[in-house]
């Protein structure tokens, strides 16, 4: 397992790049993240922000099926711009920004500068990148704190500092997501490799790595004391039990994730060649290290652990996997050292050639999840794709305000129209997937857990324990729907097709 080693300190012209790039990218990423159409998972992941910031604790006060960390990150553009979408996803921006900057750090060494500004191109205009990054979801920062890891470690020279740093940063990750502990059996495999570049003993090497790494695990360890079956249902249990496919189907269904990852099979939602060349390019990497019987380069590796990693949860979602093309991008561009070098002429327009032709699909892409959200993962139709932008969500929340009393519960079916807002979501409604967790539960472990089934709902309903009801109008369907006639909830107020509905001052009809 070998690495192209980057140099102890860039020059003064790398250093320059990696800020143009930097500032480039932010310019970019932050246009893409006010224009890009709210994603679902948004939604919960925000609100359990605005929860951190009324005081409330993650898993013990309210239901959070992901890490700790984003949420308190989040808390920061909250509290020194308001809270708003704006506001959280400008600060998204910030992290593939800083990805994109360290990339081009990684790359110069083995492409030279115009080389990784193409390399950084690439990365900027992927449709598993542009769309995903610059949200508020775990895609951003995850990757950054895992390059970062990663630009630490391979440095040419491993100092008390840079072993801390990439253990700290890796810890990170792993708080963003906890899956990405997975990828510490290949660091610390990496570390033992390069155990002759520290001038030190091989203990002290593993003692510095993991002092970072611990330190940035504290979270995770507070909350496993606070309550050990809060945050083991949160963060494992809830997601192990969350598919109903038997095992040939998950098999079915992750060998299309792979075709559509390939480009050996269409998917509407992923459009264009960007990724399925750079894996191609990956698997050719690794035959030819197996020809000529060399280790591959480190990249290849951690690029490997993180598609295994992402084959693993079950369902397996093609998005998943964006967290992988830096990786892609690294393991090739890296691996192409010589031919750069040898004939830099020939290379440098090579690839820009094939970067323009990558180009095909991103015009489409882009109109896609900034404008009709054809195809765009959570937008049911285009027709309701206006309702997903950040001027209509920040109306509804500017109305809200006006129209339902400060601190009264709302049982929302999405917690993203309560951002910005003076309400709070009936207990329980906190996240929209409170049915899917509450289905796999009794009933005392709902309520440890803070969520509902769908029964239960119907029951506060009848008992007119909640007072105010909001969601798309698709969601008033079924059961639900039927129940809120019946007991006397009209449409108060309308923003579209999202809908407030409390309860009528005068006595439902009887049917």
């Amino acid at each position: 397992m070998v690495s192209l080693m980057q140099p102890s300190k860039s020059s003064l012209s790398t250093q320059l790049g990696a800020v143009l790039v930097f500032g480039l990218l932010l310019a970019w990423f932050g246009w893409v993240s006010l224009e890009r159409l709210a994603s679902g998972d948004e939604g919960f992941y925000l609100y359990a922000a605005s929860l951190l910031t009324r005081g409330k604790l993650l898993y013990t006060d309210f239901f959070y099926p992901q890490a700790p960390l984003l949420p308190y990150l989040y808390t920061l553009p909250f509290l020194v711009g308001g809270e708003s979408w704006q506001s959280a996803r400008l600060f998204s921006a910030i992290f593939p920004a800083i990805s994109g900057g360290i990339l081009y750090l990684l790359l110069v060494p083995s492409i030279g500068r115009f080389g990784s500004f193409v390399g950084v191109l690439f990365f900027a205009t992927s449709v598993f990148v542009f769309p995903w990054f610059p949200t508020a979801q775990t895609y951003g920062p995850s990757i950054a704190f895992l390059l970062a890891s990663y630009f630490y470690i391979s440095r040419e020279r491993l100092t008390p500092r840079t072993l801390f740093l990439s253990g700290l940063f890796l810890g990170l990750t792993v708080g963003v997501r906890i899956f990405f502990v997975g990828l510490l059996p290949l660091f610390l495999c990496y570390l033992w490799v390069r155990r002759q570049d520290f001038y030190g003993t091989v203990r002290t090497v593993f003692v510095f790595f993991f002092c970072g790494f611990v330190l940035s695990l504290l979270p995770h360890i507070y909350f496993f004391l606070l309550d050990p079956e809060a945050y083991w249902f949160n963060n494992l249990g809830y997601h192990l039990g969350r598919s109903g496919r038997s095992f040939s189907e998950s098999l079915e269904h992750k060998l299309k994730v792979l075709q559509v990852l390939s480009g050996l099979r269409e998917s509407q939602k992923f459009e264009g060649y960007q990724f399925a060349l750079f894996l191609w390019g990956f698997v050719g990497v690794g035959l030819f290290s197996l020809l000529q019987r060399k280790s591959p380069i480190f990249s290849f590796y951690v690029a490997c652990g993180l598609c295994v990693l992402h084959f693993l949860p079950e369902p397996t979602y093609v998005q998943y996997f964006s967290t992988i093309f830096p990786f892609l991008i690294l393991a090739v561009f890296q691996s192409c050292h010589g031919i750069s070098r040898a004939a830099p002429l020939v290379f440098v327009p090579a690839i820009l050639l094939v970067f323009v032709f990558s180009l095909n699909h991103f015009q489409d892409n882009l109109v896609r999840y900034t404008e009709t959200g054809q195809g765009v993962l959570g937008i049911p139709s285009e027709k309701l794709a206006e309702e997903r932008t950040l001027a209509f969500l920040e109306n509804v929340s500017r109305d809200l305000n006006s129209l339902v009393a400060a601190g009264t519960p709302v049982a929302t079916l999405w917690p993203g129209y309560l951002i910005g807002t003076h309400l709070e979501a009936t207990p329980g409604f906190e996240n929209h997937f409170t049915f899917r967790a509450g289905n796999q539960l009794g009933e005392e472990a709902r309520r440890k857990y803070h969520v509902l089934r769908l029964d239960e709902v119907l029951s506060m309903v009848s008992k007119k324990q909640v007072s105010s009801v909001l969601g798309w109008k698709r969601d008033f369907r079924g059961p639900l729907v039927r129940e809120l006639n019946k007991n006397g909830y009209e449409v108060r107020h309308a923003w579209g097709t999202v809908q407030l509905r409390e309860q009528s001052k005068q006595p439902p009809n009887e049917q």
